[in-house]
């Protein structure tokens, strides 16, 4: 369980901080024409595209050439593509995730200069522009670190014995295995993850769901077993062993998130016989 439950944690984790460069496409996107038709941006984009619109809306008001803002409007969506490339194509190539932020790095280095430029200028103005960049560049460094562990740990899962089905079983295991005892899941009302429903996965097969505030009664046999929990788009997960044994077994299961990855978080409580 271990294993399993490591190489899906630290794919959950890359999902998430994959998700920050796509949010940099968006925003990147969004503030081309944000800034060209009017007086405002969004933070944790690309610098290069704010300056490439910024000049063009400049030029375009001062001369009243369209030319200008339509020159502008194209380099900007063009200084978006290879973002747009590198996060189409990380999906399965963390690599493309240093090149990503080699890029980011590189655009933020003409973020820094103006910013001190600005800065012994006596302008504070681009405080939380710094914050949001270094958030957005730590996104993408744990992005890489994560995307080479979940590689890392798929290659040595390749190579890791596949169960057999079928064949035969010892004594005990079939002994066990006509024992019926019950598994409890609750999960309590939270506003933490309140919308995402958690699929449950008993020994990698898929048993139910369990939404926000509900509960969720199984059956297994007295062998050991691994719960396994997820959203849906994988980019939280949890899990616990379950040792063998004749008893009942109940488990709390919670969302919990950070300032980049979320998980889910499975605790061992006594077992109740009536729902919550």
């Amino acid at each position: 369980m271990n294993n399993m439950l490591a190489r899906q944690q630290s794919d959950a984790k890359y999902k998430s901080a994959r998700a920050s460069l796509l949010m940099i496409v968006a925003l990147s996107l969004v503030n081309i024409f944000a800034i060209s038709f009017g007086d405002m941006y969004f933070l944790f984009s690309s610098y290069i595209t704010q300056l490439l619109s910024t000049y063009g809306a400049v030029f375009y008001a001062e001369t009243g050439e369209m030319l200008y803002l339509v020159i502008a409007i194209v380099l900007s969506l063009i200084s978006v593509i290879p973002y747009l490339l590198f996060y189409i194509f990380s999906k399965n190539r963390p690599g493309c995730m240093i090149a990503a932020l080699v890029l980011f790095s590189i655009d933020s280095l003409a973020f820094f200069v103006d910013f001190l430029l600005l800065l012994l200028a006596g302008d504070l103005s681009f405080v939380i522009d710094l914050i949001f960049r270094i958030w957005a560049l730590v996104s993408l460094v744990m992005a890489v670190k994560y995307g080479f562990e979940a590689k890392k740990q798929s290659a040595t899962a390749a190579n890791d014995p596949m169960p057999v089905y079928g064949g035969e079983v010892s004594e005990e295991y079939a002994a066990n295995a006509a024992i019926q005892r019950r598994l409890r899941l609750e999960r309590p009302k939270r506003f933490v993850g309140m919308a995402a429903r958690m699929e449950c996965y008993l020994d990698g097969r898929k048993v139910g769901e369990l939404k926000n505030g509900a509960d969720l009664m199984l059956t297994m046999d007295a062998n050991p077993h691994q719960l396994l929990m997820r959203v849906p788009n994988g980019t939280a997960v949890g899990g616990v062993d379950i040792a063998g044994g004749t008893e009942d077994r109940s488990y709390e299961v919670s969302m919990r998130t950070g300032a980049l990855t979320a998980s889910i978080v499975v605790t061992s409580k006594q077992f109740s016989h009536t729902a919550n």
